[in-house]
């Protein structure tokens, strides 16, 4: 046998940067946060420029028509307290209570009872709130959100 037939290799293949990007999805997280940080200043800047009452409703029941797959991609990931990493939370809390409003509203009741703090006043929920009052809350909060 050859000294080459008992080696693989011999020296690494240079590949450039990009053919790994491709293989293996890595995207780079600063153009995640910057992507997430400017759809979503520039969704709320748009929408409180000229806060038609239709555009807020649209963008109120945004994931009933598109589903939540969308905005998931584009601010699951950031910070909780960052614009969009807020939003991507009002929106899945909205969709939380939506789809099961009874369990929602009976955590809500739980929760607002076991922490004994003025927390419940300051969400606004009546005592003790109902599945109606609750998705009704949610909606008023995110519409608070895009119309100031």
């Amino acid at each position: 046998m050859t000294d080459d037939a008992r080696r693989e290799y011999h020296r690494p293949v240079h590949r450039p940067t990009a053919t790994f990007d491709r293989r293996f999805g890595s995207t780079d997280p600063a153009e995640v946060s910057r992507a997430a940080h400017a759809t979503a200043s520039a969704l709320l800047t748009r929408v409180r420029d000229e806060p038609e009452g239709d555009v807020v409703d649209r963008l109120v029941t945004f994931t009933d028509t598109h589903g939540i797959d969308t905005l998931a991609e584009l601010w699951s990931h950031s910070p909780a307290l960052s614009l969009p990493g807020a939003l991507w939370r009002l929106y899945l809390l909205q969709l939380m209570v939506r789809d099961d409003a009874r369990t929602a509203a009976l955590l809500y009741e739980r929760g607002r009872a076991a922490l004994g703090t003025v927390d419940d006043v300051v969400a606004g929920a009546p005592i003790p709130a109902g599945p109606e009052e609750l998705m009704a809350l949610v909606d008023e909060i995110l519409r608070g959100v895009f119309t100031g």
